[in-house]
């Protein structure tokens, strides 16, 4: 798993005229601006990223905990679980 980005999706919820948020913790790797992934066939972009009351660039505390808002999703295309980024 050398070079990806491993996420548990703990919970999601929207935020009206922002997008989806994912409730994450990060498993292994780290997670960027600008990351992708499928989920549900549709293409998901990390936009932001904040923990502890900060925006961030970037998250690589594992087994901590991140809100992610997602561009090109809805938040019936995210399930509960592990995503990987590449």
């Amino acid at each position: 798993m050398a070079g990806r980005t491993i996420i548990d999706i703990q919970d999601v919820f929207s935020i009206e005229g922002s997008g989806e948020v994912a409730v994450v913790i990060l498993k292994g790797g780290v997670l960027r601006l600008g990351m992708k992934a499928i989920l549900n066939g549709k293409e998901a972009e990390v936009v932001s990223i904040e923990s502890g009351g900060k925006v961030l660039d970037s998250f690589s505390t594992i087994g901590g905990k991140a809100g992610v808002l997602l561009r090109g999703v809805n938040k019936s295309d995210i399930t509960l679980g592990g995503i990987i980024f590449t």
